[in-house]
């Protein structure tokens, strides 16, 4: 499709008298650096991108107003990638493109700016958009790896680097973010990171791009070590987020591979602290199931949710009990706690299954 467009953009080129002439002199810049000029592989986009911004800013937009929008995205999204091309390319290209060339060292390249302005006009928004980031990433492609990540995390994770790597990172980064950057890291390891900083030369955008690179890698590696599995509990969160009927099937199929797991994924998706959310009928009955001294010692770590239901649920004299209970009762350990906490909701699901209660979620809506 590259191919095509740029054949299509020759051939428009040719075709339209306001194009011809400019795209005429653009050719005659540069032709003779390219008898002497190593070849450079370019793909379809990008020597048409080369054409692009070869010519005058009235003719080249009436040039991309002849395509369509993927020509469009396609040719402007190369423009980052070509804005070092020397005029030697570029006379080899429009040579291509069947103009005459004849040129001078500088080539008539217009701006990879001038390209932005053009994103907005000629492409839908959400297009726009994409293009106007992948150039921005083109561009800056250091600033760009580490934009998502607080200055503090950055400078945790690049510590450990030379300095004239941290410098050469730092160097890449606006002044403000640099600075913070800079000032979050060791105060040992700052004054030699300066004076990299200070002697720092011209850096090729090949050694940027791996550098880049190598960024993306070492911080999906620290990302993924500070993201530990959550196993049962982020599957009971997923299996609790489905409609009932697939959920229940889906326990149901993994309770025949395997029930220990099946078990877990049960208890963890409908908790002590989510009695909460039954309904009062309910709870009432689920209160009359569970005798006082198993009450007493399950609320000892109760949210205070859980702790106002059973005494917003009780006769005033039930209650009085319970409280007395729970001056009388000692220390528990905390095993002892959480297993009758346990018994209850295991009480709350049966009730559930024989239909005297709803075990709801925060919407109200039914699960067990």
């Amino acid at each position: 499709m590259l191919g095509q467009a740029v054949a299509r953009t020759a051939s428009r080129a040719g075709r339209d008298g306001r194009l011809r002439a400019p795209c005429r002199r653009a050719a005659g810049r540069a032709r003779r650096q390219a008898l002497r000029a190593p070849k450079v592989e370019l793909s379809g986009s990008e020597k048409a991108a080369i054409l692009v911004l070869s010519l005058p800013d009235a003719e080249a937009r009436a040039l991309l107003e002849r395509m369509d929008a993927d020509e469009i995205e396609s040719v402007l999204g190369a423009i980052p990638r070509v804005e070092a091309i020397g005029a030697e390319t570029q006379a080899r290209v429009l040579d291509e493109l069947r103009e005459r060339v004849e040129g001078s060292a500088a080539a008539a390249m217009a701006s990879p700016e001038r390209a932005l302005d053009w994103i907005d006009e000629l492409l839908p928004a959400e297009r726009a958009e994409r293009l106007r980031l992948a150039a921005q990433r083109d561009a800056a492609p250091i600033a760009w790896a580490l934009h998502p990540h607080a200055p503090g995390f950055v400078a945790s994770t690049i510590e450990a680097e030379d300095a004239q790597t941290i410098a050469l990172i730092v160097s890449q980064l606006p002044a403000k973010r640099g600075a913070a950057v800079l000032g979050a890291l060791p105060a040992a390891v700052r004054p030699d990171v300066v004076r990299r900083l200070a002697s720092l030369e011209a850096v090729s955008a090949d050694v940027l791009a791996d550098v880049a690179a190598g960024l993306d890698e070492l911080f999906a590696e620290r990302l993924r070590a500070a993201a530990p599995a959550r196993g049962v509990a982020a599957a009971a969160e997923v299996m609790a987020a489905l409609p009932k009927p697939d959920g229940d099937a889906l326990l149901d199929a993994l309770q025949q591979r395997d029930e220990a797991i099946a078990e877990e994924i049960r208890r963890s998706m409908f908790t002590f602290d989510h009695l909460a959310n039954v309904d009062d009928r309910g709870f009432k009955k689920l209160l009359q199931n569970v005798p006082v001294e198993d009450l007493v010692l399950a609320l000892k770590t109760a949210s205070p949710a859980v702790r106002d239901k059973v005494l917003g649920n009780l006769s005033n004299r039930a209650r009085q009990s319970l409280l007395e209970e729970e001056e009388m009762m000692g220390p528990k350990r905390v095993s002892e706690i959480e297993a009758k906490q346990r018994e209850i909701v295991d009480t709350a699901r049966r009730l559930a299954e024989q239909g005297e209660l709803s075990l709801g979620d925060d919407g109200g809506e039914a699960f067990a």
